[in-house]
Formats: structure tokens, C-alpha cells, sequence
């Protein structure tokens, strides 16, 4: 039987004849090189299918802008506040590198606000070093410790979000490092109240701290990676997102700290390989995604990390298959990306089980089924009036989380200015993404239907929708007025 035509696609051809040139003595370069060429290529042809960059919150650093920290007259927007970061330092058996991984929480420029520590029922001296590091701390340290190892990491993530009670929430795995501006470069993207997840670039060390040549990684030889970017989960997910996960380590995001909900939970412990790139397309809703460039974080390179085992099991290439079907459910992602999915997994099973393994993987085609999946999940915008009184606000705060708690993405569009919108925030769920009227604005109602994906809109601002709801009717969406509800109906 031969290989199916997405092993066989135009750009691989260029890449691999490019990689022979420039590495013609090396197998090992050669496969790397090849790798990034491949990604530079197909992000090419996604950057350039991209809406322009809008002038609020395009491409363009938020902390260069500084435009979200200006009121509507220039002068300092008294909504915007520092946001509070808990760290989580999920730990098991990592007694050595502890204290190293603490002190890189702890050195950040934009402090933390807590700490929170988790042992799994480790074996070493953890809880020693943990109790050590607690009584010296200049920020409260929480700990638990578990008496029997849960054996799903996702369980101990979940347990710190539960601890935490900041706005934003940061997962430093124990043996991991990052640079003193971490949080400096990442925090202020959340300024924008649409933003999700913020991520920085990954970079590797050994088990003694030196860095590790990573120059023919993909974010090191694609232009794509060099600016910050701030696109939508949409955009992410129907791109460079899908093609591979491109947070290679939690500990390089941020995101708004928020519950796993049950459903999602008993998901998320189904994988075991490949939970943490599924996870991101969750945390992510209907809002945004931002990269940040220099926002550095460390992982490290020892031998017994997971992530490198587990390229030696077919559990991680079957995995690849299930994300490929989530994003489909989730954002559509189209079959041009998913083929990129497909040969990125591909490539990998070929290098690290041989040659067989990954001309078994390809031979089962499993693209024509993945293109099979239709999507399920709903993004539903909600509007608001600039002037919403406190039982306007419950109504919509009851409408988001009835769609939440049924698996859908809801999000909140105000029609007020960013300062306003800003100051919105602390009084909506976390998980809820807020865009503000500059967003419709520049995009224009049927382009931001487009980009964010929406399936429909629950209009609570009927004076105010008469263009969305023309847009609406121009792609087949759905559009709902609902009618203001009294106090005692809530």
C-alpha cells in the first residue's frame, strides 16, 4: 500500500532538498533543518491569509504601546491594575533542581503573589528541601502534599488552580528554570481583557543549567517567531497552533486563572502524552492568544523527562491523531494545517521508532477520517451596552456561564471604550473573554465574526447591533435578542 499524498506534499520535497544542502553530513541536523523549513514555509503562506493588524491590540508589544494604560483623555487609566500571579510548582522527585526552580519564581521582576507547592507522594527529599524553602520565603508559600501519587499530573495542576486565588495563574514544573523578566515581559498582555494565555519562547538547558543549542528549533529559524503577536484562539488554533504544540513546557505561559470543569477534567486525564497541548485550546475560549518573544523559559533536558520518553511510544503519535479531532471540533482547523499536524507526527515516529512505525502510521490515512469531525463547540458573543446597571450585568453574567457550563465559549462584547472594558474585567468570570468596541470597529462586524470564529450572538444591547446583526444575517448566523430579565427571574 503507499503512502497517502499529505506524506508527499510540495513543501517536504523543497525542505528536505534544502536540509541536504545545508547539512549533507548530518542525519541528525538534516532532520531538524528540515523540520523548520517545513513550518517556515506553511507559516508563509498562513501569515499572509492574516487580516491587518489592529491598531489597539495588533502585533505590536503592549508594553511599548502603552496605549491600554491611557484613559480615554491620554492621562492614566485608573481601571488598570497589576495583575496577581500564583506560581504552582507541581513536584515529584525533583528534590534537586527545587530550590534552583523556586529561586527563578522568586527572582521575577513582576513578583508573585504566592507560591503554591505540590508533592506527589515523592520518594526523595522533597518535602525536606519544600519546608526548607517555605520558611525562608519573602511571599506566602502554600503547600499540600499528597500521601498517595495521583498519577496524572493534570490532577495536581488543577488541585493548585483550586489553591490559588490570584488573577492569573503560572505552572512551574519543579525541574524547570526561566529568565528574571518572565512574568515583566508576559503580565501586561493581560491588560487587554481579551487575552487568554500569554506564552513566551521555550528554550532548553541541561540537568546543570547550561543552555542547550536549539538553533534549528522551529522558533529559532522562522521569522514567524521573532515579533510579538497577539491573535485570536481562532488564528492560533487554524494555524501554527495546530500544526504542533508550540508551548513545549507550561511553565512558558501564563494564562487567567479558572477551574477545569468536571467534563473537561475527565478529558484532559485521558491522555497522557499530548494533555497539555489540548489543554491550551481550553484555556484559550473564544479570546485571545499572545507571544511575547522576550519572555524566556527554560526547560530542562535530564533524560527521564516525559516529554522525550514519550516520543519512543506510539501512545504520543495516537494522541496527535485525538488533538487533530479536538481542534476540528473546537475551532475547524482546516486540512491544509492538519496535514502539517499529521507530517510533524509523522516525521517524529520516523525518528524515533523507525522507519516501519512511521510508514504504518501513514499508511492508515487517518486525515480522511479526522476531516470528518464537524464542530461541536459554540462561541457565542453576548452584547452589552456601555451603560449596563447592576441586573443587566447578572443577566449577562448568568447567560455566559450557562454556555460555559455546557461547553461552549462565551465571550463579552461592550460597547464602550478599551478603559472601560479594562475595568469590566475583575467583575466577569476569568474564563470569559471581553472585547471592547474598538475591536468591532477596526475589524468590522462581519471580519470579527470571521476571526473569532462565532456561531452566534445573544444581542442584551439591541440599539447598538443593528450592524452585527446585518453581518449575522449576511453569513447564516445566528442572532438572538434577549430581553432584559427582572431580579426576581434571576
Amino acid at each position: 500500500m503507499s503512502l497517502p499524498l499529505w506524506t508527499l506534499r510540495f513543501p517536504q520535497k523543497l525542505a528536505k532538498a534544502l536540509a541536504f544542502l545545508r547539512h549533507p553530513l548530518s542525519s541528525r541536523k538534516r532532520k531538524a533543518y528540515r523540520a523548520s523549513q517545513i513550518e517556515a514555509l506553511e507559516l508563509g503562506r498562513y501569515i499572509r491569509t492574516r487580516p491587518q493588524a489592529d491598531p489597539v491590540f495588533g502585533m505590536l508589544s503592549l508594553q511599548k504601546k502603552n496605549i491600554l494604560h491611557q484613559s480615554t483623555d491620554g492621562g492614566p487609566n485608573p481601571t488598570v491594575r497589576r495583575p496577581s500571579i500564583s506560581a504552582i510548582v507541581p513536584n515529584y522527585n525533583h528534590a534537586r533542581f527545587l530550590e534552583e526552580r523556586v529561586r527563578s519564581i522568586l527572582a521575577q521582576k513582576h513578583a508573585v503573589d504566592e507560591v503554591i507547592i505540590l508533592d506527589d507522594a515523592s520518594t526523595d527529599d522533597s518535602r525536606e528541601v519544600i519546608r526548607r524553602i517555605s520558611a525562608a520565603a519573602p511571599v506566602p508559600i502554600i503547600t499540600a502534599f499528597n500521601e498517595t501519587n495521583s498519577r496524572n499530573i493534570f490532577k495536581q495542576w488543577n488541585k493548585g488552580l483550586s489553591l490559588a486565588s490570584t488573577d492569573l495563574a503560572w505552572i512551574c514544573e519543579s525541574d524547570d528554570s526561566c529568565d528574571p523578566n518572565f512574568l515583566d515581559a508576559l503580565a501586561p498582555y493581560f491588560d487587554d481583557p481579551s487575552v487568554m494565555v500569554a506564552f513566551g519562547r521555550v528554550e532548553y538547558i541541561d540537568a546543570n543549567g547550561a543552555h542547550l543549542d536549539d538553533k534549528n528549533g522551529h522558533m529559532a529559524r522562522s521569522n514567524f517567531w521573532r515579533e510579538p503577536r497577539i491573535e485570536s484562539a481562532r488564528a492560533w488554533f487554524n494555524g501554527p497552533f495546530a500544526a504542533r504544540n508550540i508551548i513545549a513546557n507550561v511553565g512558558g505561559c501564563v494564562f487567567r486563572r479558572q477551574q477545569i470543569l468536571p467534563a473537561l477534567m475527565d478529558e484532559l486525564q485521558s491522555y497522557k502524552i499530548c494533555g497539555d497541548w489540548f489543554l491550551y485550546s481550553r484555556l484559550a475560549h473564544g479570546g485571545r492568544i499572545a507571544y511575547e518573544p522576550s519572555a524566556r523559559a527554560y526547560f530542562r533536558q535530564h533524560g527521564q523527562n516525559s516529554s522525550v520518553i514519550s516520543r519512543k511510544s506510539e501512545a504520543f503519535y495516537d494522541e496527535h491523531l485525538r488533538i487533530a479531532r479536538a481542534l476540528r471540533r473546537h475551532y475547524g482547523t482546516p486540512e491544509k494545517i492538519l496535514e502539517l499536524l499529521l507530517q510533524n507526527a509523522w516525521m517524529q515516529c520516523g525518528s524515533h521508532l523507525g522507519r516501519d512505525a512511521a510508514r504504518k502510521f501513514a499508511q492508515t490515512d487517518p486525515l480522511r477520517d479526522i476531516m470528518t469531525e464537524k464542530r461541536t463547540v459554540p462561541h457565542i458573543i453576548i452584547t452589552m451596552p456601555e451603560n449596563a446597571d447592576g441586573e443587566l450585568m447578572k443577566q449577562i453574567s448568568s447567560e455566559a456561564e450557562s454556555i460555559s457550563s455546557q461547553g461552549g465559549d462565551a465571550a463579552i462584547l461592550i460597547y464602550a471604550p478599551v478603559a472601560t472594558a479594562i475595568g469590566l474585567r475583575p467583575q466577569i468570570e476569568p474564563h470569559i473573554p471581553i472585547f471592547s468596541r474598538e475591536v468591532l470597529q477596526h475589524l468590522g462586524p462581519k471580519t470579527f465574526l470571521q476571526e473569532f470564529g462565532v456561531s452566534s450572538v445573544i444581542s442584551l444591547a439591541p440599539r447598538s447591533d443593528a450592524e452585527l446583526r446585518d453581518a449575522c444575517s449576511k453569513l447564516g448566523l445566528s442572532h438572538f435578542d434577549r430581553p432584559r430579565q427582572d431580579s426576581e427571574k434571576l
